[in-house]
């Protein structure tokens, strides 16, 4: 098994709009195929109920994001309602590129109706969406569990296993469509980030201090302004996809901007930026084993904002060891950067994310960290990463229930 192509294949995908409802999205698809298999070509399809269930990772996510090709619209039931009106599930996270205003006054009717049904279940701790939707031609079903897509990947048991020096090495095994499709996912989040700028959000607001003094002109702001309007332009339901990494999109902005960036500005060859964004990759998916795929602390920090931190040391020094460093430092520093779902502020976390993945590996370049006394950091990387997915899994079961029961608060007055 080649874990890298796997790992590309699987959790490297075009997304558009927030990975949570999308997912909704797509499991209400794959829903309404079963629901009109006995459907002639050319009959019309009416759906009349849809019900959601998720997990309180998925449903804390949902609520405060726009979704595209909607002028605004958020919340999982418009995606759900999307999904199933008009969702083309072979587009897989993209579905909803084919949105049209049509839909979206099909799917508000069917709302405000009270044609859509979204509840959580708490006992539900890893994602899952399990979606109903009746037709005039019958009810299907569909679930997705472990993943956005619903996609085996047998593949995160042996990489959970290996070392960093392992995941290192499985660097000598990328090929030129491998290059390829890193590159595309550069490509596609610097149009993210262009987009995001001309919106008065975090990006552009960043951008008015750096004109005005409050900021150098450096690589490490530069590269915060990048990330943080890529991601102001996902949250706002920019009409564009993102390439995400481990099921995120603000991950993926996180896990390739930042060390593409920092590469162009050092001078770093092409295929050794390429050569890094991949094991940026890995790295991400890598801690997502320990501390799962949607976890109470924000991945764009502790998943991709580690895996940054080790393309900027691989781009200078592939020693597996100075790389671990670079994660460890990570950790140390922003652990704790709690996830409280998906909307417009992410894009400051994701700043926070940026500025220690450099930070991280400038200290870890000149041979600076954090040890096994300072908290919750072990011995080694791979020590300190099952550390922090204890204190995840173990310790912070509560806290998404506790943010939904805030948030449900905010809806309901």
């Amino acid at each position: 098994m080649n874990i890298l192509k796997e790992v590309l294949k699987h959790e490297v995908q075009p997304a558009m709009g927030c990975t949570e409802p999308v997912a909704v999205a797509l499991a209400c698809s794959r829903a309404l195929l079963q629901a009109i298999k006995e459907a002639a070509p050319g009959e019309k399809i009416t759906v009349t109920k849809i019900r959601v269930m998720v997990n309180s990772g998925v449903f804390k996510n949902g609520l405060g994001v726009c979704i595209p090709n909607t002028n605004g619209q958020k919340g999982l039931a418009i995606a759900a309602a999307l999904g199933a009106i008009c969702g083309d599930p072979s587009l897989k996270l993209e579905l909803l590129k084919s949105v049209e205003p049509r839909h979206v006054s099909e799917a508000k009717k069917l709302i405000e109706t009270g044609g859509v049904e979204i509840s959580v279940n708490p006992e539900w701790r890893s994602l899952h969406i399990e979606a109903e939707v009746e037709t005039n031609f019958g009810q299907g079903s569909a679930m997705s569990q472990g993943s956005h897509a619903s996609e085996d990947r047998v593949y995160r048991d042996a990489l959970a296993k290996m070392s960093i020096a392992e995941i290192v090495a499985l660097l000598e095994r990328n090929c030129r469509k491998d290059y390829q499709y890193i590159q595309k996912g550069i490509d596609m989040n610097l149009a993210l980030s262009a987009a995001g700028l001309k919106l008065p959000k975090t990006g552009s607001n960043l951008e008015l201090m750096r004109r005005k003094g409050f900021l150098g002109n450096d690589v490490v702001n530069a590269t915060k302004i990048l990330t943080a309007a890529a991601t102001d332009a996902r949250m706002a339901g920019v009409n564009l996809s993102a390439m995400s990494s481990g099921g995120s999109g603000n991950q993926g902005i996180v896990a390739i901007l930042v060390p593409y960036n920092v590469g162009i500005w050092e001078k770093v060859r092409s295929r050794n930026i390429l050569k890094s964004i991949a094991l940026s990759h890995l790295i991400n998916a890598y801690i997502k084993c320990y501390v799962g795929d949607l976890a109470p602390v924000c991945g764009c920090g502790i998943a991709a904002g580690a895996g940054a931190a080790a393309a900027i040391v691989f781009q200078k020094n592939q020693h597996p060891e100075i790389i671990g460093l670079a994660i460890k430092n990570v950790v140390a520093d922003i652990a704790g950067l709690i996830c409280d779902g998906a909307k417009g502020g992410c894009s400051m976390k994701v700043v926070s994310a940026t500025d220690s993945a450099i930070r991280s590996a400038q200290f870890a370049l000149n041979n600076y960290g954090f040890k096994e006394s300072d908290g919750i950091v072990g011995k080694t990387a791979e020590e300190t990463i099952k550390n922090l997915g204890r204190v995840v899994t173990e310790s912070m079961s509560e806290v998404d229930n506790t943010i939904l029961s805030i948030l449900n608060g905010k809806t309901a007055s």
